[in-house]
């Protein structure tokens, strides 16, 4: 899931963005953790990839 792909609202900057990207990250934790899976973060320079593996 790429989080950038989601329209956000017009004007959103600063604090209010970080909220939305953590509660997204939240649901989405949320969702793997019901399916037994991982959610981890990791990051290269300045950019953050979230990892999630679901075990079949």
């Amino acid at each position: 899931m790429n989080l950038l792909d989601y329209r956000l609202p017009f004007q959103t900057r600063g604090m209010e963005l970080i909220r939305i990207y953590l509660d997204r990250l939240a649901i989405a934790k949320s969702i793997v953790d019901l399916h037994e899976g991982k959610l981890s973060i990791e990051t290269d320079g300045d950019l953050f990839k979230v990892v999630i593996t679901l075990l079949k």
